[in-house]
């Protein structure tokens, strides 16, 4: 792995790439909320992604590239789950800048590949006032099914928080150039999904 792509705080190695990952679902049930009569099922609000951390690190673009963009899978362990927002965690640190606009897009892909054919579901300019976690509504709930991964990219206009931990994931960010090019380091981008689950 090139050691000069990604400029990260607070790990072993001085620098990283982004992260894709994989993640599970984790569910709150919400009393409130009545069973489905037709499916049998209980809608719940519910979380894909990573929880922040006490004393996350910082990923941020490297110095001298023009376009960084953070690339993060995700995906429901249970079906059928609806997104209606996704959130990040904008980092701050001598040379970070919470401020500065960046662009976010959301994308629903029909398998494992995020490629040309993935849905747009948000596509948006974000200008933040202060660091800390962002919370985006999604222009129209974006259904999954058990086939389909939900994909957020984050330009590093911004720098963002890494948390420790590692499960199975892919990981991958791209630079400059439109390919994804690989991660390997003890950590995971502080992105989620929020909607609505549906359990048994």
């Amino acid at each position: 792995m090139r050691s000069d792509r990604l400029r990260c705080f607070g790990l072993i190695a001085s620098t990283i790439v982004l992260a894709a990952c994989d993640t599970r679902v984790h569910a709150a049930g919400d009393a409130s909320m009545p069973l489905d009569p037709d499916g049998g099922t209980t809608p719940t609000h519910a979380t894909i992604g990573r929880a922040g951390c006490e004393h996350p690190s910082i990923v941020s673009a490297p110095v001298g590239t023009t376009s960084t963009t953070a690339v993060v899978a995700l995906y429901p362990v249970h079906v059928p789950f609806e997104v209606t927002h996704v959130e990040y965690e904008l980092a701050e640190r001598d040379g970070c800048d919470a401020s500065r606009a960046h662009r976010v897009r959301v994308l629903v892909s029909e398998g494992e590949t995020l490629d040309a054919s993935a849905l747009v579901v948000l596509d948006r300019d974000v200008h933040a006032d202060a660091p800390g976690t962002l919370s985006l509504a999604l222009d129209e709930p974006a259904p999954l099914d058990a086939e389909q991964r939900l994909w957020v990219e984050i330009d590093l206009g911004v720098c963002l928080a890494l948390c420790p931990g590692r499960d199975t994931h892919r990981d991958a960010f791209r630079s400059d150039t439109r390919a994804l090019e690989p991660l390997d380091a003890d950590g995971r981008l502080v992105v989620r999904a929020v909607g609505i689950g549906h359990t048994r």
